[in-house]
């Protein structure tokens, strides 16, 4: 019932659009493949230069869509979703480069088994059903079998993704299951139904001994710009990660989240008021040093009385805005008795437009209460930022340097999102 949209009735084989302008001197397409290329136990494999297009998830068209996290579909939470442009099992040394995805109805590149020495570089993932990126899920593979489902050696790199999980919602842009030796660095995510950074899938605290195992070792989320992230969805986040990765007494950080600017837009958010945040750590995280990321919400003043110029008549933001006040979190860390958090070091972050002027009011603005000792939940030097028309030099130097090639960031845009 809106221009540009379109419907399919499998009962009669039709399609039907809705054209913005008539449907003179126009083409019309549907992709019917689940998959466009499957790679099954594949070695040294280059896939570069190409456009990808019209791979379609036909399981909507023929169910209704229930969904949710982690790639569970339909009424059966054992099935998981794999649909996607490239289809990966257990392969190893491939490289996929400077390919431009587009307009399809599932995932762009979803992997199974173990993945090793994988490298995703300098890709377009535009107008996607699901996600960009996706490795693990699997029923048996919620489970600790490496060989099932695990991710090392990978890289993925000045990528940039843009307005995915458009079907379904519950899809992260980026989303790894177990992992060693991983970075995620550079790319610039805008325009995500859920989150865009996802890493982790268990919320238990391992209880092994030290070194024996990890869910996630030498992981680097850096230099990444998110923005317009959670729109259609609650409890998420820019960059989400959960599970434990090593015994509660082992306090060595070993993962990393540095160096991202996440900016919450107006375009942040549903207004569910529900656990919209910047750098979320859930059930049972451990051993992640967060440092020198810049978290911008500049909308988190928008509180009725004090801000009527806000709240003008026929503001399409307004509901969202007053709702998103009492649900943002910058940097949230699970708290809830059976998924506590341990061993995770906040240093030397940049919060921008922080409306309390005390330092404890300052730090429960940003860390709600949940930075304690007794369980080495640090913060340090946290810079707490109220006067936005003076970012600080080392902020502005972490915005610009954050996002990939032709997309990066750039405090400027500050500006065109303080409503």
């Amino acid at each position: 019932d809106t221009e540009g949209e379109y419907y399919y009735d499998e009962t009669t084989g039709k399609v039907y659009y809705y054209s913005e302008s008539g449907v003179k001197n126009k083409s019309f397409s549907r992709g019917t493949s689940d998959y466009l290329l499957w790679l099954d136990g594949v070695k040294n494999v280059s896939i570069s230069d190409l456009e990808i297009t019209g791979v379609d998830d036909n399981y909507l068209s023929h169910n209704h869509g229930c969904y949710g996290l982690g790639g569970v579909e339909g009424e059966d939470i054992k099935m998981y979703f794999d649909r996607s442009a490239i289809r990966l099992n257990s392969c190893f040394g491939l490289e996929i480069s400077n390919c431009n995805f587009h307009d399809l109805g599932a995932r762009a590149i979803h992997g199974n088994g173990k993945i090793e020495n994988v490298y995703i570089e300098a890709c377009t993932f535009t107008r996607l059903g699901a996600g960009a990126v996706h490795f693990g899920a699997g029923e048996a593979e919620r489970e600790w079998n490496y060989d099932l489902c695990y991710v090392e050696d990978v890289v993925i790199t000045d990528n940039y993704i843009y307005d995915v999980g458009r079907e379904y919602y519950a899809d992260s842009a980026i989303w790894l299951h177990y992992g060693k030796d991983v970075d995620i660095t550079h790319n610039t995510i805008e325009q995500t139904a859920y989150t865009a950074i996802s890493v982790g899938w268990t919320f238990n605290t391992p209880g092994w001994e030290p070194g024996a195992r990890y869910h996630m070792y030498n992981v680097e989320i850096a230099h990444n710009y998110i923005t317009g992230f959670m729109h259609e969805t609650g409890d998420g986040g820019a960059i989400y990660v959960t599970g434990g990765n090593a015994p509660k007494d082992w306090t060595d950080y070993f993962n990393s989240i540095h160096d991202n600017f996440v900016l919450f837009d107006k375009y942040t958010g549903n207004g569910l008021g529900h656990m919209l945040v910047g750098i979320y750590f859930d059930g049972s995280t451990s051993n992640w040093l967060c440092e020198s990321n810049v978290v911008a919400e500049f909308s988190y003043g928008a509180v009725a009385g004090e801000d009527d110029d806000l709240f003008a008549e026929g503001d399409p933001y307004v509901v969202a805005l007053r709702k998103r006040y009492i649900g943002t979190t910058f940097i949230y860390l699970q708290h809830i008795v059976v998924q506590i958090t341990h061993n995770i070091l906040c240093r030397d972050n940049y919060i921008l437009n922080v409306r309390a002027t005390e330092p404890e009011a300052q730090k429960r603005e940003v860390y709600k209460t949940y930075v304690v000792a007794d369980r080495n939940l640090r913060e340090e030097n946290t810079h707490y930022v109220k006067d936005v028309e003076r970012i600080p030099m080392g902020a502005e130097d972490i915005i610009y340097a954050s996002g990939c090639y032709g997309h990066t960031g750039d405090p400027s845009i500050l500006w065109g999102n303080c409503y």
